[in-house]
């Protein structure tokens, strides 16, 4: 269970990583923007659902909840097990003095996407050459060009989001959402 919650971590970390290499004008901005977000957010949900023909076939949901420096994380992985079934197994983990900066540790290269900024929306377009360098996805690799989407409301962040067609055609949605 403790790898899931790394490799969700990963994710995000890889997500949070790609909002740099928006603006180089900018970097310190957005660095500012997402290290006080992770601080101040009591609140983080994240689901990953892999469906194919518009079946649910994987499906990984995490919830963080802060209280104060500790954090309750429940997951949640559901998927086909020997027998066909489609099986559910939840586990809830609490860790004393969680260490928000896991969220937000910054290593980019800035060669590996292409950005635009809109507003408060930040949209990444990362190559299917590259998204295994800007993106841990496991076995889920893109077909084609992904973009993941960052939302602000004025100097927190809101929403990350990802979704692409794998070359064996299943479609994989990524999405986190802060509290506040």
């Amino acid at each position: 269970m403790k790898k899931k919650i790394l490799i969700i971590a990963i994710v995000l970390f890889v997500l949070l990583t790609s909002l740099f290499a928006c603006n180089k004008g900018n970097k310190v901005d957005y660095n500012d923007r997402i290290r006080k977000s992770a601080e101040a957010a009591t609140e983080m949900d994240g689901v990953l659902t892999v469906t194919d023909n518009g079946e649910v076939v994987y499906k990984y949901e995490t919830s963080l909840v802060m209280k104060g420096a500790d954090a309750t994380v429940t997951t949640s992985e559901s998927q086909y097990n020997s027998s066909f079934v489609f099986d559910t197994q939840s586990s809830v983990n609490e860790y004393e003095n969680y260490d928000k900066s896991n969220l937000v540790k910054i290593n980019y290269d800035e060669s590996k996407f292409k950005s635009s900024v809109s507003g408060d929306t930040v949209n990444l377009t990362v190559s299917e050459e590259n998204f295994a360098a800007v993106v841990n996805a496991g076995a889920y690799r893109p077909s084609g060009n992904t973009t993941i989407t960052l939302v602000f409301s004025g100097d927190k962040l809101q929403s990350i989001a990802m979704n692409y067609l794998t070359k064996t055609g299943l479609k994989v949605n990524v999405g986190y959402t802060y509290k506040y």
